[in-house]
């Protein structure tokens, strides 16, 4: 359970810090939110099996990715108007 927090909380952030420019702070906070709120739901709804293929692990990490995305697409779109 330790590894799967670590992995979801970092990898994105981490990633999306090395390659987009524009990604801060908002993002790496919107990916770790979504990511541990999406791998705990997941892991408490089924009780760690995930939903077939998708495991609470991959569900974070998604999650995780469709945070940081929404919040670098919205904050570009404001710095555009």
């Amino acid at each position: 359970m330790f590894y799967v927090l670590l992995g979801v909380s970092l990898f994105v952030p981490v990633v999306a810090g090395l390659y987009p420019r524009r990604a801060g702070t908002p993002e790496a906070l919107a990916a770790i939110a979504a990511g541990v709120a999406v791998m705990l739901a997941v892991q408490l709804a089924t009780g760690g099996r995930g939903y077939g293929m998708v495991t609470p692990a991959l569900a974070g990490l998604i999650a995780s990715a469709a945070g940081c995305g929404l919040v670098l697409a919205l904050r570009r779109q404001r710095l555009a108007l």
